[in-house]
């Protein structure tokens, strides 16, 4: 077979429609190269199998379903020199790639959510500005817990009886309420229903008051007599029975008198004139 030579392929650019292009060069348009498979002008290049042929596509840019050219966005992805892309990572500001902690934890879905393991905190204590999630979730545990059970604790019985008790608005102290106890008598139990306002003036109406000197300017109780006014006198002592009836001392200066009410009438059982 012999050698006819050597055959060349010649670059014709970018596509003019009043260029003339032989055949076999590379017409460039739209970013895609063409190779003309005959003389040609003012034919636009197109991958039509008479007068061109496609020999070099150009990429496009990728979609959601379909791929293509991806340029990084430089906001959240870049490329180094090396032509390397790589994800930024995210600060406090700025967008970025973000990982797991021992207060965030990321699924095998890549879904993120907040770590809730915790271990409860051994005492009482306040939550400190930055502190991990894990040790304020023991923290409020330990709290809870605490509430939960007042009766077995001795830390908020003293908080809660360590209250100033002349302060209106607070709760009186168990020591203050203990001392008011005492002194008012309720050592023992009090009886069901016990009125202590009623029981102190029923003891005060009934107590003796011996040799006692009383005002007659209105009705006095004297050891079980009641002194009044009486239309006649000045002064009168009555002693009054359970069944009604009524015995009355009056007296002035002008003599002393007995009498009796029975229940529905008042008799005078004697008088004593003063002597002339």
């Amino acid at each position: 077979m012999a050698d006819l030579g050597k055959i060349a392929v010649t670059d014709g650019g970018d596509y003019s429609a009043t260029t003339t292009y032989e055949k076999l060069t590379f017409v460039h348009y739209q970013g895609d190269t063409y190779m003309t498979l005959k003389t040609v002008k003012g034919v636009t290049p197109t991958d039509d199998g008479v007068n061109y042929k496609l020999f070099c596509k150009s990429a496009e840019l990728a979609t959601a379903s379909k791929a293509g050219i991806v340029m990084p966005d430089g906001t959240t992805t870049t490329v180094n020199s090396s032509g390397k892309m790589s994800a930024k990572r995210a600060t406090q500001s700025t967008p970025g790639i973000v990982k797991g902690s021992n207060s965030i934890k990321v699924g095998s879905d890549g879904a993120i959510d907040v770590n809730t393991t915790f271990t409860q905190a051994v005492n009482l204590a306040n939550i400190i500005t930055g502190e991990a999630i894990a040790t304020i979730l023991g923290k409020v545990s330990k709290a809870i817990a605490t509430t939960m059970n007042l009766n077995q604790n001795a830390l908020l019985k003293s908080m809660l009886t360590s209250i100033d008790a002349n302060d209106s608005s607070k709760i009186p102290t168990a020591a203050y309420i203990h001392t008011l106890v005492e002194r008012i008598g309720m050592g023992t139990q009090l009886t069901a229903g016990a009125n202590l306002t009623e029981a102190a003036n029923n003891l005060s109406s009934n107590l003796a008051k011996t040799n006692a000197k009383v005002t007659l300017n209105g009705v006095k109780n004297i050891n079980g007599f009641t002194a009044v006014y009486s239309d006649r006198t000045d002064r009168a002592f009555q002693l009054y029975y359970d069944n009604g009836e009524i015995a009355s001392i009056a007296f002035n200066n002008t003599g002393i008198w007995y009498d009796f009410y029975d229940g529905q009438n008042w008799k005078q059982v004697w008088k004593f004139n003063k002597p002339t």
